[in-house]
C-alpha cells in the first residue's frame, strides 16, 4: 500500500509540472529548478547534451520492443519544455546508436557522431556522421568505413578550419583485439585528402575540448596491458602517451583554460566503499597525482562527468549506490574546489535506478544535469536542473 501511495503521489506531482510546462511562460520554479524525462515505452539511454542559443539539445539512444536502437535527438528550451525531438537512421531496421553532439563555432548547425550497424547478422558497425541545422533537418549523413574492423565513432572535435577531427574506437571482428583511430573529414562528412588513418591500441575514453596550441589531448584506455594514458595530437600526429597509475578507471577529463587537467572516473578498494568516485588533478607529462578525492557509499560508485561553473570551481556528476538499499542507483553532484576541497555534495533520487550522465553549469549556483533514470521496466533520458540547496 505504501508504494502504491508513493507512485499515486509522484503521478499527481508530475502532471503539476506537466500542466506548468505548457503555459506560454514558465513558472517561478521552472526557472530555479526542473526535472523532465523524455523517450518511448521502452528502453532509453542518455549519452550527451549541450546549451547552445537558450536551447538544450539532449542525445541518447531510443530503443524500441524489437530491441533496435536508434539515434535520438530533443530539443528544449532553457526551461526543459520539449521543442521536438527527432530519431535519426538510414534504414528503418538498421540500429543507430548517438555518443556526441557538438555546436559549430561560427554556424547555428550541429554535428553528431556515433555508429550505425550495417550486418544485421554479425551486428558490424560503420562510423556514422550527421550534419543538421538548428530545427535537427539533416544536412549532411555519411557512413564512414575503414576497412576490416567493427567501428564506433566516439568524440568529435571542430578544427580551426572549419573541418572535423572524428575519433574512432574499433574491434578487430577476426581476433577480437581493441584500436583507435583519428582522421580529418570535411562538413560532408568526406575524408580529407582520402588519408588513411593509423591504427592505436587502446581505446579512446574521452577527448578535451580545450585546444591547446592546436592540438588536442585523448584519454585512452589499452585493454592489453590494462594500462590510461592521454595522448597529444597536433595537426593528426600523435604526441606520446603517458601512464595512469591508479587501481582503478579514468572515464572523462577536463582541461581548463590554465592548462590545469582534471580527471574523474572510479577507484577500486575504496576509502568508502568497495568502489569509489575518483576525482584528481594530474600532472601532464608526468602523469603524477597533484591531489585526489574519493566520493561514495560502502558500495560500487563512481563519476562520470566534470565541468567547470561561474565560481571557478569543479562540476562532477555520477552514480552512488542508495545508503539504505544497497541495491539502487541515485545521481551524485559534487562541488570541488581546485586544490581538492569538498564544497557541497547532494544526491538526486527516487525509487528506482537514476545514473548521472553529463553535467552543465547553470545560473548562479544551480547546475543541469543529464541522466538515465529508470521506473519498472522502462528508462527515460532526463534533464535536471538543481543546486545544492
Amino acid at each position: 500500500m505504501k508504494l502504491l501511495n508513493k507512485i499515486i503521489a509522484i503521478n499527481i506531482i508530475l502532471c503539476c509540472i506537466f500542466s506548468a510546462c505548457k503555459k506560454n511562460e514558465p513558472s517561478s520554479i521552472q526557472k530555479d529548478e526542473f526535472f523532465k524525462s523524455f523517450g518511448g515505452a521502452y528502453e532509453n539511454i542518455a549519452t550527451d547534451f549541450i546549451f547552445a542559443n537558450n536551447s538544450y539539445y539532449i542525445l541518447g539512444n531510443k530503443i524500441n520492443e524489437d530491441d533496435v536502437s536508434k539515434l535520438f535527438l530533443i530539443k528544449t528550451d532553457e526551461f526543459g519544455n520539449r521543442i521536438w525531438e527527432k530519431t535519426y537512421s538510414e534504414l528503418e531496421e538498421q540500429a543507430t546508436q548517438a555518443n556526441q553532439i557538438k555546436k559549430l563555432k561560427n554556424k547555428n548547425e550541429f554535428v553528431i557522431i556515433g555508429s550505425i550497424e550495417v550486418d544485421n547478422d554479425s551486428l558490424y558497425s560503420d562510423t556514422y556522421y550527421l550534419h543538421i541545422d538548428a530545427d535537427g533537418n539533416v544536412i549532411h549523413h555519411k557512413i564512414i568505413e575503414h576497412a576490416g574492423s567493427n567501428e564506433t565513432g566516439k568524440y568529435i572535435q571542430e578544427l580551426e578550419n572549419g573541418n572535423l577531427t572524428v575519433g574512432v574506437n574499433t574491434i578487430d571482428i577476426l581476433n577480437g583485439t581493441n584500436g583507435r583511430f583519428y582522421f580529418p573529414i570535411d562538413l560532408n562528412g568526406e575524408i580529407i585528402d582520402n588519408k588513411i588513418p593509423t591504427l592505436y591500441q587502446g581505446q579512446i575514453i574521452d577527448i578535451s575540448t580545450n585546444y591547446l596550441d592546436g592540438a588536442f589531448r585523448a584519454l585512452c584506455f589499452n585493454y592489453a596491458n590494462k594500462q590510461e594514458f592521454v595522448e597529444i595530437f597536433e595537426n593528426g600526429n600523435e604526441g606520446g602517451g603517458i601512464k595512469s597509475e591508479i587501481d582503478g578507471e579514468y572515464i572523462n577529463f577536463l582541461i581548463d583554460e590554465n592548462e590545469n587537467t582534471y580527471v574523474v572516473g572510479k577507484i577500486n578498494s575504496g576509502t568508502n566503499g568497495k568502489q569509489d568516485a575518483y576525482i584528481a588533478q594530474i600532472d601532464i607529462p608526468n602523469f603524477s597525482t597533484i591531489w585526489s578525492l574519493e566520493l561514495g557509499s560502502s558500495g560500487d560508485d563512481w563519476a562520470s562527468d566534470i565541468a567547470i561553473n561561474k565560481s571557478g570551481n569543479l562540476l562532477v556528476t555520477g552514480s552512488v549506490e542508495d545508503k539504505e538499499t544497497n541495491t539502487l542507483y541515485n545521481i551524485f553532484v559534487a562541488e570541488v574546489s581546485t586544490s581538492g576541497e569538498l564544497l557541497n555534495y547532494t544526491t538526486i533520487g527516487g525509487i528506482d535506478n537514476e545514473y548521472g550522465n553529463k553535467i552543465l553549469p547553470s545560473d548562479n549556483s544551480s547546475f543541469v544535469i543529464e541522466a538515465t533514470t529508470h521506473f519498472e521496466n522502462s528508462s527515460f533520458i532526463s534533464l535536471i536542473k538543481k543546486d545544492f540547496k
